[in-house]
């Protein structure tokens, strides 16, 4: 994985970047997403509990993955300011049961280096686990 992450004030490598990362997401490959993340990187979904270590996030976001059929990002804007990448994106879930729900989310990355340190993730996940 060791790419340049991206250089300052350039949006395209930011969305290159992002790119790449989404591409390791959509193919829910949790070992390899957990690779992009500092030893002690912490990973937090929505409101729910951070999780803090590799180890840790692959094994949160494998979790998670059993729960999709599929999954997808569209990058609808992006920003790097000093050692913060910032995200809107539109994210589609497909749930084992066929169900579909696409959700606005935006993401804050913090940046140690080119890993990540944090990943913060805000959106309203309930029509996910509604019926659930």
């Amino acid at each position: 994985m060791n790419k340049k992450v991206i250089s300052d004030g350039d949006n395209e490598s930011i969305r290159e970047w992002l790119a790449r990362l989404f591409t390791v997401i959509d193919a829910q490959n949790a070992t390899e997403f957990s690779r992009y993340f500092t030893d002690e990187g912490r990973f937090v979904y929505g409101s729910n509990a951070p999780v803090i270590g590799k180890q840790a996030i692959s094994d949160y976001v494998a979790g998670f993955f059993g729960t999709l059929e599929s999954i997808q990002h569209s990058i609808l804007d992006a920003w790097k300011i000093e050692d913060k990448v910032l995200g809107e994106v539109e994210v589609t879930y497909v749930l084992k049961d066929g169900r579909q729900f696409t959700l606005p989310a935006f993401i804050l990355f913090k940046m140690e280096g080119e890993l990540i340190r944090d990943y913060l993730i805000y959106v309203d996940p309930t029509p996910l686990f509604n019926d659930v």
